[in-house]
């Protein structure tokens, strides 16, 4: 009987465990990388929220070029003492970049989740500040997006400043 007891317990936490694990690995991988601070714009100006997520682009340079093998042009983001560069070049030209996301990866829209209670005053506040994201490129040419920024402050800061 105790035997049984034991095992329904192990078999009720390990799932508790396992998501544990999950949340541990997210967080682990969110600060892990190379930051870079990119700007960006809301996707569609006129409605800048979308019920829990603000939409959004990142403003750099986007190629032009049609010649068909663009998917191999990428970003790359090189650091230095006053911040970073983001140059769009041919993934074979890479070798000298900080980081280098293909340029297919970083195409919008995309989403960043804001709590449904500030949704109205952040979409006010966007619109009249400049706004950036925090960009976690991981070494396996993935990224992370962390912090929202706007004018250089965290976005809870900035409403609480309003």
């Amino acid at each position: 009987m105790k035997s049984r007891i034991n095992i329904l317990k192990v078999t009720a936490l390990l799932p508790l465990i396992g998501i544990m694990l999950m949340m541990g690995r997210s967080h682990l991988r969110a600060k892990s990388g190379d930051v870079y601070r990119i700007q960006i714009s809301g996707y569609d100006p006129r409605d800048l929220i979308h019920g829990h997520y603000l939409s959004y682009r990142f403003n750099i340079i986007t190629s032009t070029s049609s010649d068909g093998h663009h998917s191999q042009r990428g970003y790359c983001f090189t650091k230095h003492a006053k911040g970073h560069d983001v140059t769009l070049v041919d993934k074979n030209q890479s070798k000298n970049c900080d980081a280098w996301l293909s340029q297919r990866k970083l195409k919008g829209p995309h989403k960043y989740l804001i709590p449904e209670a500030q949704a109205l005053e952040l979409e006010r506040v966007l619109r009249q500040r400049e706004s950036s994201v925090d960009l976690i490129i991981h070494a396996n040419q993935t990224y992370t997006v962390g912090e929202l920024y706007l004018d250089g402050l965290p976005w809870r800061e900035a409403l609480l400043s309003e």
